[in-house]
């Protein structure tokens, strides 16, 4: 291990460093790009920068080369030119490897500067300020974050005495952005101390993981609740057994069915990480099939107290006073280890009752037929009320698709009104594939609003070409629309229509063909062989198979999307 501070005065000789796409770069040719970026910025003179690249190996370059010059690094969490606007107050300029939109400041390169033939090292202090990082925390409003060397160091060495030993000599790959602390730690700044190879560009595409993680020996990979909750569904995990030696998420809580998918199918469940920007690491945990897996392990050097119920964690990175008091409930074990209850800070009153959104939301977990759930408020005409999206388990895809969503719903407030008030219970339910999240495995309250907009939710697919509509079938050529709802965050790059959208798609068409609404009383048959995406043209065809059944098909040119059968009439009570 080499501290950052430590880490230019004291590499030697030449190793791979970053795996990029013309290749393996050196350590040797790493030192070179440092040094020319820190001649250039030295005859700019100190101040803060803002460093924009998607780059993993030229976030690295522009962070070693600003520290040199006794320069602070403000790493944007995207380049998105509102964000960087936001952050041009008191900047020097920027860092980049594109073009991009005039902000005013002044712009420099991070790679192609003449080479320094004769750097100079200085050492580094543990405690400027060197870093920092944009974050919304819990209120939504963006604020700075300083990180200082002394505190980046101290979760490196904590990381490494955890984990070091099992990640020994892996190449590290990531389908995280480094804009935030975790990605920046464990695909960036933890594998240069260790020595590893990280791959410069991320990826959230199932099938190129799998190619990364095949094509090296070994190889860790760094992601999120967001990217890992589908990957089983999209890629057989023994493909990643003989190269993956461990899997790392963070940004939210990974559900426990996912995580022990992992255990049966690779030999392991992933590391889960716990922390915040302001705070720094916390703790970890792997849920496997041992008992109190869901148990939280504080990393070492952390100090975790229950402060009225409330997580307080002492710790470096969490900076010197009493320590920093978090938002999440905690039932602390006697061994150290901890029990995350949610966050305590999402209470709403409805008419004159104080109501846990967090406790609702794991009330519904705790029902056979839901996999995950997401609690908000919405105001419909003034007044207040409680709405959940879903995302159902086996179990309940099977009582949807059999007695339909009245029936389900029912089922759900029944369970819900053995603890809550009658006010208290969701008004409005979106039953999704998966709740939106970020590249970072957070959902927020933005993106749950957009699924109970009528006008997101209604949005279906454009109609191209109406070529049969007789009595006995119905075939219309459709478009997949770029802005349709569940498209965002359904996999950044690899957007796909959820299965449940291409049915609600099939009966909402066979009822305007048939002229009104559908008593659906089941599904059956029902089959996905292709992903549909953003963009597609595909033609939907529904005949009728009897006075009471409907056969349908989605396909195109390259095959089949879904088919099946849609049995009419009242469903069984």
């Amino acid at each position: 291990m080499i501290a950052l501070s430590r880490w230019l005065a004291v590499n030697a000789g030449s190793r791979a460093l970053s795996r990029r796409e013309g290749g393996l770069v050196s350590s040797e040719v790493f030192v070179r790009d440092v040094a020319a970026l820190a001649q250039v910025l030295a005859s700019r003179g100190k101040g803060r920068w803002i460093l924009c690249t998607e780059s993993a190996y030229s976030c690295a370059v522009g962070l070693f080369a600003l520290w040199q010059c006794g320069s602070t690094a403000v790493i944007p969490p995207n380049l998105e030119a509102g964000s960087l606007r936001e952050l041009s107050a008191g900047a020097r300029g920027l860092l980049c490897d594109r073009e991009l939109a005039s902000l005013g400041l002044e712009e420099l390169a991070i790679l192609g500067w003449p080479a320094n033939p004769s750097p100079r090292w200085i050492s580094l202090e543990a405690e400027s300020c060197v870093l920092e990082l944009c974050t919304s925390g819990s209120t939504g409003a963006r604020k700075l974050v300083p990180k200082t060397l002394d505190q980046l160091e101290s979760e490196i060495e904590a990381l490494e005495r955890e984990f070091g030993a099992r990640c020994a000599d892996a190449v590290v790959l990531g389908t995280v952005s480094f804009q935030h602390i975790y990605g920046l730690l464990f695909r960036v700044l933890w594998p240069l101390c260790a020595g590893r190879v990280f791959a410069d560009q991320s990826t959230a595409d199932p099938a190129q993981i799998a190619e990364a993680l095949e094509s090296c020996p070994r190889g860790v990979l760094v992601s999120s609740p967001a990217h890992l909750k589908r990957l089983p569904e999209l890629l057989d995990l023994a493909r990643l057994r003989a190269g993956c030696v461990e899997i790392f998420s963070s940004g939210g809580a990974l559900d426990g069915e996912t995580a022990r998918c992992f255990e049966a199918q690779l030999g392991f469940a992933p590391a889960e990480v716990l922390g915040s920007t302001e705070t720094g690491g916390i703790a970890w945990r792997r849920q496997d099939s041992k008992p109190q897996s869901h148990l939280w392990t504080p990393f070492p050097g952390v100090r975790v107290e229950s402060r009225d119920g409330l997580l307080q964690v002492q710790s470096r990175p969490a900076g010197t006073g009493g320590g920093a008091t978090t938002g999440d409930a905690i039932e602390l074990q006697s061994d150290g280890r901890f029990q995350l209850l949610g966050r305590a800070d999402r209470i709403v009153k409805l008419f004159d009752e104080r109501v846990s959104l967090v406790e609702l939301e794991s009330r519904l977990c705790a029902h056979a037929c839901v996999r995950s759930a997401a609690a908000l408020t919405l105001e419909r005409k003034g007044t207040p009320r409680i709405a959940a999206a879903l995302v159902l388990s086996k179990e309940g895809e099977r009582v949807l698709r059999e007695s339909g969503k009245a029936a389900l719903v029912a089922a759900l407030q029944a369970h819900l009104r053995a603890f809550f008030r009658a006010t208290a219970l969701p008004r409005a339910w979106r039953f999704v594939e998966r709740l939106p999240e970020d590249a970072q495995g957070k959902t927020s309250v933005q993106s749950l609003e957009t699924l109970f907009a009528e006008s997101s939710w209604t949005r279906t697919a454009k109609l191209l070409e109406r070529s049969q509509a007789n009595d006995a079938a119905l075939e219309l050529e459709l478009e997949v629309p770029s802005d349709l709802w569940c498209l965002r965050g359904h996999f950044e790059g690899f957007p796909v229509v959820p299965g449940v959208v291409q049915l609600q798609w099939v009966i909402e068409w066979a009822g305007e063909w048939l002229g009104g609404a559908l008593a659906v009383r089941g599904v059956e048959g029902l089959k996905f062989k292709l992903f549909l995406a953003s963009g597609d043209r595909f033609r939907l065809r529904v005949e009728k198979a009897s006075a009471e059944k409907l056969r349908f098909r989605l396909w195109n040119e390259r095959g089949e999307f879904s088919s099946g059968r849609v049995l009419l009439g009242q469903a069984a009570p």
